[in-house]
């Protein structure tokens, strides 16, 4: 959140906000990093200014961050740095571990870039842990509600063949993760944050429709995207089946591992 009133509305007065990392002196104490920042990657048509503004919302407020962390007089402990699924590119019916390697694509090559950026922090023996977040499901804000109101007037649609995955997670089960992610020493390095329920987008919104009760008739061709929306139409034609495996094997446990179960919490 940018604006520094607002953030005080939402989160409390009694926190302290700053809207440039050069207002923290070094000799204050930070034990912990968490940074979430970064344009909407659907937020506009990915015209040269717009890839510029994806970029530098993230691989800038990242290098940013590390800067800050080498000025301080005791650096923190572990830094906590997004990435997203979107680093796999098109995944297709593959399970995809850590160990996949990006693609040679923009929203693939961001991702690396970004993850890139922020492996820096291991320079100064921080603890570095990056979730690669799907899509988050949370009734105030991202993607859920614009993916939810066509589906409730019955306009939901399969897209293309329907058959690409669709990674999400509930945003309480995201915002559970990174907390882990702070406290478990053990957590180092990239981890998928996607609920184990992986769906196709077809079953996602088939999934929605049915538990608001509508109708799920109608498809969108490929090409009615690509059009329009040039290489920005790869979010909605690529999919990922990312495998949590990982961290699972942690010991963390989803309270929203299954789509039903998250559906009856945001829908009701």
């Amino acid at each position: 959140m940018r604006d520094r009133t607002r953030a005080a509305v939402r989160l409390g007065r009694d926190n302290r906000f700053v809207t440039d990392v050069d207002q923290i002196a070094a000799h204050e104490a930070i034990d912990a990093i968490v940074n979430l920042a970064g344009a909407p990657i659907a937020g506009s048509l990915w015209s040269t200014a717009y890839r510029r503004r994806l970029v530098d919302s993230r691989i800038g407020t990242t290098k940013a961050l590390v800067d800050l962390a080498r000025r301080l007089e005791r650096p923190p402990k572990v830094m906590i740095s997004a990435s997203a699924a979107g680093y796999y590119g098109d995944g297709g019916e593959r399970l995809l571990t850590e160990e996949e390697p990006a693609e040679d694509i923009f929203m693939s090559t961001l991702c690396q870039r970004w993850e890139h950026a922020a492996e820096e922090i291991r320079s100064l023996g921080v603890r570095l842990a990056i979730p690669r977040i799907s899509v988050v499901l949370g009734t105030d804000g991202g993607a859920f509600p614009s993916l939810v109101r066509p589906l409730r007037f019955g306009l939901g649609a399969v897209i293309a063949s329907g058959n690409q995955y669709f990674p999400w997670i509930h945003k309480t089960d995201l915002l559970r993760m990174i907390e882990y992610m702070l406290d478990n020493e053990d957590i180092d390095g990239p981890f998928n944050a996607a609920a184990p329920d992986a769906r196709t987008q077809r079953d996602f919104n088939r999934a929605i429709a049915d538990h608001l009760g509508r109708p799920m008739f109608l498809r969108a061709p490929a090409v009615a995207l690509k059009v329009p929306l040039g290489e920005l139409s790869d979010l909605f034609l690529k999919g990922q089946r990312m495998s949590m495996d990982r961290i699972l094997g942690t010991g963390f446990r989803f309270d929203y591992p299954d789509l039903p179960a998250a559906l009856d919490d945001l829908l009701g």
